[in-house]
């Protein structure tokens, strides 16, 4: 068509008398037109092309000429019918810019013209085109199959529209706390009291967040001017008395937890903490009718009922403590904190054995230290024979608060610890080493080390930093300060620089090379990544973790052979979720013949390329992985080859994979993978 003209066909279909245009008014209508309107669609049938259902299956049309083709082995069929007579129309097919096939031959709108074209292999690197001209006059022009060398086609980014509905902030926010990705959920918090100011729920997840991480004074904060506003907001109240009591300023946060009433699901764990501060005071008996009453409440509430067992030792009241805790066992069979008490009356004592590890050993001080019974603390640490070095050592911090001395003998327990099996994760830790940590060089780097698991990354800096301006000789503390800088900062530079700071201090720690050598290829510095790549190969024996560092750089540098030969070297530990700064070995693997298929893609040696995709293809696949950029080199390749059935069973296992939006790595291959089946059925491959 061209603005404002409809072409049609006038008179007997069989007649060859046939007028050009009809000059019509733009947007007119005529009864040789027809427009079908359906609920959700508009179909729009041209009366020229009704005669042309006997030419086969619609390929490409114009107003002149309609064409019908099919693939079949190498040979493409074409169909060509008119809707005027053309008594020498050119058919032209082009590979790219250039020409491979010419034929005249006349067209008209009663019979179809048939042609075959043998294909050649190498037709396939570039665009076949049809063209098919009367005189000069253009009649149609199309692509009949989109064309280009393998890696173009793997690499080309093809179009992927924007989410429709973006998940909401407070609902991310939330499903980020419940996973325990607490800085993710701060910063969502913090944007939506950007946006709201007065938005209550995210001050409360803000706080509760913060309170998570040990971070009380943050948490206070957050909520302290809408709670001093607020007296009625149940929730407020509490987190803020938590906070409170979190700084020590215990007489603030009971007043505040007095405003709980007993309705409030909240009221049983407000109640405890009173109970606590009676119990710290010596108070057990008021202690203990807070406790009943509490439990009257809310029987549900487990810390009352292990504190009123507790609270019942300390009268003397052995008979009633041990049925309370017979009862809390019956439902909570797994309790350190209730073994212990057990053991105090002389329970069970093949649970005592629980006790002796560190992890259930640290449930036990935390309670006792919460309720300041640090001869309880003492006689704990001292009776249950823990091998564990550091929580030995916390018997000297006891000893202090006991006697109100000084600090002396916990610095010299910190200072005499062997670090190597030493990772303090507990805010017990952070509590009892900061009394020591500007005395003690050790208690400082623990220190960190516990703000750090926190994901108190900014704390744990500080400390840190401290120590590596002394020049500290311990290497793993430039290894796990130059990681922070490499991972939560992108400061490689700073992280080189630390690293290199470490590599001369004790003891050895392969850790460092491996951050350098991630360093340097993040900073592109080629200068630096070549010769830690000879460094590595010049060493008669690497680590693992080197082993893998040193695959990676020779997969960077393109010497793909080399690095197949390092990783079939040795064995490699396989993990179900690899360690952080350990370059997962099924990646190492990937990469590598992903490489070498890419150069040999490079030089159209398509045999070879299929070898080493077949590789990636052997691999062990885990239920979570998709194999669909496997899937698609290897059909892109099998297409190059000519092998069309084939390249299209890979079409669609790359479609089977069932790839989520939200896996950007491999979705991209599956809409790559959906658009070329199109394109091959539209040509009669199926």
């Amino acid at each position: 068509e061209e603005e404002g003209y409809i072409y049609t066909r006038l008179g007997n279909p069989n007649s060859s008398e046939l007028e050009e245009k009809i000059a019509l008014l733009e947007g007119g209508e005529t009864q040789n037109e027809f427009s079908f309107l359906e609920p959700h669609n508009k179909v729009v049938l041209k009366e020229y092309w009704l005669h042309s259902l006997a030419n086969g299956p619609l390929g490409a049309a114009s107003k002149d000429v309609i064409c019908s083709y099919k693939l079949e082995g190498k040979s493409l069929n074409l169909s060509l019918l008119a809707t005027a007579r053309f008594p020498a129309a050119q058919v032209i097919l082009l590979n790219g810019s250039e020409e491979k096939f010419t034929k005249t031959l006349a067209l008209d709108p009663i019979s179809s013209k048939k042609i075959n074209v043998e294909l050649e292999l190498n037709w396939f690197e570039k665009d076949i085109e049809l063209v098919i001209k009367s005189g000069p006059k253009m009649l149609l022009r199309e692509t009949v199959l989109a064309n280009d060398n393998a890696l173009a086609v793997i690499d080309r980014q093809e179009y992927i529209p924007p989410k429709a509905r973006p998940k909401s902030a407070a609902t991310e926010a939330v499903r980020a706390e419940q996973f325990r990705f607490y800085n993710k959920a701060i910063k969502l918090n913090r944007e939506l009291i950007e946006e709201n100011p007065k938005y209550v729920g995210a001050h409360l997840r803000l706080a509760r967040c913060y309170l998570k991480k040990g971070l009380a004074a943050e948490a206070l904060a957050t909520l302290e001017d809408l709670a001093l506003a607020d007296t009625e907001n149940v929730a407020l109240q509490y987190y803020y008395g938590l906070a409170l009591w979190r700084l020590g300023r215990r007489e603030e946060a009971l007043r505040t937890f007095f405003k709980i009433p007993p309705a409030s699901k909240l009221f049983g764990a407000a109640s405890y903490f009173a109970a606590v501060d009676l119990v710290s005071k010596g108070r057990l008996g008021q202690a203990q009718a807070k406790l009943e009453y509490n439990l009257k409440f809310q029987p549900f509430h487990y810390k009352s009922r292990l504190l009123l067992a507790y609270v019942l030792i300390e009268l003397g009241d052995y008979k009633k403590a041990a049925a309370v805790l017979r009862e809390h066992l019956a439902a909570n069979p797994i309790d350190y904190v209730a073994f212990y008490l057990q053991s105090m009356i002389g329970g069970e004592k093949e649970c005592a054995g629980f006790l002796q590890r560190a992890q259930n050993a640290y449930e036990v001080l935390t309670f006792l230290h919460e309720l300041k019974d640090y001869q309880g603390c003492l006689e704990f640490l001292q009776s249950c024979g823990l091998e564990n070095s550091l929580l030995a050592a916390y018997q000297n911090y006891y000893q202090a608060l006991l006697s109100k001395g000084d600090y002396t003998a916990l610095k010299e327990a910190v200072e005499s610890l062997d670090l190597t099996y030493v990772f303090p994760n507990h805010r017990l830790d952070g509590e009892i080493l900061s009394a020591v940590i500007n005395d003690s060089p050790k208690a400082r780097y623990l220190y960190g080390l516990v703000h750090y698991g926190a994901e108190n990354y900014t704390e744990a800096k500080r400390q840190w930093e401290v120590l590596a301006a002394q020049d500290y000789n311990y290497s793993v503390l430039y290894r796990n300060l130059a990681f922070y800088y490499q991972k939560h900062e992108q400061d490689y530079t700073k992280a080189v620089e630390t690293a290199r700071q470490g590599l001369t201090k004790e003891p050895l720690n392969h850790g460092l090379a491996e951050i350098l050598a991630h360093c340097y290829l993040q900073l592109g510095d080629e200068v630096q990544i070549t010769r830690l790549t000879e460094a590595f190969r010049a060493k008669n024996r690497l680590t693992e973790n080197e082993t893998r560092v040193l695959a990676n750089l020779l997969n960077h540098l393109g010497e793909h052979e080399k690095a197949a030969e390092v990783l079939n070297s040795r064995e490699f530990r396989m993990w179900e979720y690899c360690p952080e700064n350990v370059i997962p070995f099924t990646k190492l693997y990937a990469d590598t013949y992903f490489g070498l298929a890419r150069q040999a893609l490079a030089k159209k040696d398509y045999k070879t390329a299929a070898e080493a995709i077949e590789k990636c293809l052997t691999m062990e696949k885990r239920y979570e992985e998709k194999f669909a950029k496997q899937y698609f080199y290897m059909a892109v390749i099998q297409e190059k080859l000519g092998n069309f059935p084939k390249a299209l069973e890979y079409y669609r296992k790359v479609i089977d994979e069932r790839i989520d939006r939200e896996d950007e790595a491999n979705y991209r291959f599956f809409v790559k993978a959906a658009q070329r089946l199109v394109k091959l059925e539209w040509i009669g491959i199926r």
